[in-house]
């Protein structure tokens, strides 16, 4: 396997529950099971996957009920769907509703299993570090925006203050700028007079 993942396998035949654990951690990933979509949803909400491998039909909760779970909680995981023949209809309603490829069962090509598996991983590892980028970006970019703020109200503080003599002057344009700037309705002012400790309002 190219990348690593942590797949949950969903699926109510223990044969093929077994023949895709075996598949999966022969190359390297981890593997959790559930035999129905019901217990497979209560894994969703309290562990994180990269990909879901489920089947469509199962005799209590759906593998479209799984993919409509995945995509409630879990959004960022991918979900492969297996299907055979006669599910064919099904199948490509879960594509329709996200799923992220079709698992032909019963399997035949494992090579071409491993590929699919291996496409849906590596898609998963551009998102989430495509969404880190972003955030990154974000965050830069309210620095950004706090940073010439600040200066901004320099620059205010400067130009309001120019040509000012008497220090009550001085003080009122900078509690009117302080208080623009914070958006605040009343601001204070403490000073401290030359060679005294005592503060003044």
């Amino acid at each position: 396997a190219e990348t690593v993942g942590h797949i949950l396998v969903v699926d109510d035949d223990p044969s093929v529950r077994e023949f895709f654990v075996d598949a999966l951690t022969q190359v390297g990933h981890s593997v959790a099971v559930a035999d129905d979509g019901g217990p497979a949803i209560e894994m969703l909400r309290a562990h994180r996957f990269d990909i879901v491998l489920t089947d469509v039909v199962m005799p209590g909760t759906s593998g479209i009920e799984v993919l409509q779970a995945v995509k409630r909680h879990a959004a960022a995981t991918d979900v492969l769907v297996v299907t055979a023949y006669p599910d064919l209809e099904v199948a490509l309603e879960a594509l329709h509703q996200g799923a992220y490829d079709l698992i032909p069962k019963p399997i035949s090509d494992l090579a071409a299993f491993y590929r699919t598996v291996d496409r849906a991983l590596e898609k998963h590892r551009l998102s989430d570090e495509n969404r880190r980028l972003v955030q990154n970006l974000e965050a830069r970019n309210r620095e950004l925006t706090e940073t010439i703020a600040r200066l901004g109200a320099v620059n205010e503080i400067g130009a309001a203050t120019t040509g000012l003599l008497d220090l009550k002057e001085i003080y009122g344009a900078l509690v009117r700028l302080v208080a623009q700037q914070l958006k605040a309705r009343r601001v204070s002012l403490l000073v401290i007079e030359p060679d005294s400790d005592v503060m003044k309002l």
